[in-house]
């Protein structure tokens, strides 16, 4: 006998109303994919979202068309209760300064452990490409620049794992403000 829960209507049987509290009642927590292109990682970022309630997900320095049918799947769908876009200026970046912390996720003779920086709320965490990791452009507007500890012999994690591991470590600062 399992006692696992299948299914979101197990637990929550009037959906519509949950969903929507969802969508208003979220962790002051963004994240920004700065010359993110690979749909499997977008997609994982917007589970991400979901999973942790976040507040927004954003595509920035993004080239050509993300497959809307397949970042649904890969998402497991949740891009329809994300609020994800994409930020196609740089003064639009500018002006999450004035209203977020900008924290980059990336290793730098100046970053320090995640888990030992308290963050401060709201927070943008911005994370970077596959192959060259956040642009130096993006990484200059940053606050404070973060990195997971390296104990082997890879230099980096996937992006959405790496990310996923800070989110969750910062929502426990989430939770002790509330």
């Amino acid at each position: 006998m399992s006692n696992r829960v299948k299914h979101f209507r197990e637990v929550y049987p009037d959906v519509a109303s949950v969903i929507a509290q969802i969508k208003t009642n979220r962790h002051p927590i963004s994240v920004l994919l700065d010359g993110i292109q690979d749909v499997q990682n977008i997609g994982a970022i917007l589970r991400l979202a979901d999973a942790a309630r976040l507040e927004q997900v954003i595509l920035f320095n993004h080239y050509g068309e993300t497959p809307a049918k397949k970042l649904s799947r890969v998402s497991r769908s949740t891009d329809q209760y994300v609020n994800f876009h994409t930020l196609s200026s740089w003064d639009a970046l500018l002006a999450l300064k004035e209203t977020h912390t900008l924290v980059a996720l990336e290793i730098t003779t100046n970053s320090v452990p995640y888990f030992d920086w308290q963050p401060q709320f709201p927070l943008l965490l911005m994370a970077g490409g596959e192959q060259q990791g956040i642009s130096e452009s993006v990484l200059a507007l940053a606050d404070q620049v973060v990195h997971l500890p390296m104990y082997g012999v890879n230099l980096s994690m996937n992006v959405a794992m790496a990310s996923s591991i800070v989110v969750y470590h910062w929502l426990q600062y989430v939770a002790l403000h509330e």
